[in-house]
């Protein structure tokens, strides 16, 4: 359903007759990074990533299960430096902490030799901590954010007259996603200085897809065609009260002390 898109499709049946399997890590350190040139020290980092699957035969030659389980567990670090409202300088370090994890449970089953009916589960979790900090911007204006998707699918597909080959599938997808403020205070922004107050995010959205398509491709002299159909219903849920509780803009430090904001903003509703 991609028209004018280069695809390759590997499609084979469920004969899998043995069981295997692999599994990888990955880990990256600071141990070669050099000191960013505003931080008083060495900024930490570490990248650490997993994955495993295993494949095997639940009835040989006709029916396959399979797992993979993916993800990492890592963080990076950024420097803070700003001048708070006394005229004094603030450096200071934090981590990022970011986290993801991916899981797919899958079952292929021979019906005949021709038709293969498959079913797949997926679910996706990710969080980021401490986001929105760094440079100006000081601690306590962090966020953290949150997605999830959840994906349900079933396929089948096979040969009519062993030329035309024709998949039909259903598919349930549930994802998510949120944005949460450390602190609820209204944000404080004085230009070229500091960041300091909540970080105005809160929002949330929810998607639910119901998706059914057919794709029947065949062979038409030298050309090879698809012709089919794609049906989706779709609900969105979304809150969003970004800025709910507003910013102070400053043009100085000056400015600050004397309680004189250039700007308000704030979103209300």
């Amino acid at each position: 359903h991609d028209a004018g898109r280069v695809q390759i499709q590997i499609i084979t049946r469920p004969n899998v007759t043995q069981w295997s399997g692999n599994a990888n890590v990955g880990l990256r350190t600071d141990a070669l990074n050099s000191k960013n040139a505003f931080a008083t020290e060495k900024t930490p980092e570490q990248y650490r990533r997993f994955n495993a699957s295993v494949r095997g035969p639940i009835v040989s030659g006709r029916t396959s299960f399979r797992l993979n389980v993916g993800g990492n567990r890592s963080f990076d670090s950024g420097t803070i430096v700003a001048q708070l409202g006394d005229g004094t300088s603030f450096a200071s370090q934090f981590r990022r902490p970011f986290d993801d994890t991916n899981v797919t449970v899958g079952l292929d089953h021979g019906l005949t030799d021709n038709q293969t009916l498959r079913f797949e589960y997926r679910q996706q979790e990710g969080s980021r901590q401490n986001q929105g900090v760094g440079d100006f911007n000081l601690a306590d204006h962090s966020f953290s954010r949150t997605t999830s998707e959840q994906r349900l699918r079933t396929s089948l597909q096979g040969l009519l007259g062993g030329k035309v080959l024709n998949e039909s599938r259903v598919q349930i997808t549930v994802s998510n996603s949120e944005s949460t403020s450390q602190s609820s205070a209204p944000t404080i922004r004085v230009i070229d200085a500091f960041t300091s107050g909540g970080a105005g995010q809160a929002n949330q959205n929810t998607t639910k897809t119901l998706q059914f398509a057919n794709d029947t491709d065949f062979t038409l002299g030298l050309h090879v065609m698809r012709a089919g159909v794609l049906l989706d219903v779709a609900n969105f849920d979304e809150f969003d009260a970004r800025n709910s509780n507003g910013t102070f803009t400053f043009r100085s430090l000056d400015a600050f002390n004397a309680g004189r904001p250039d700007t308000f903003t704030q979103r209300l509703g």
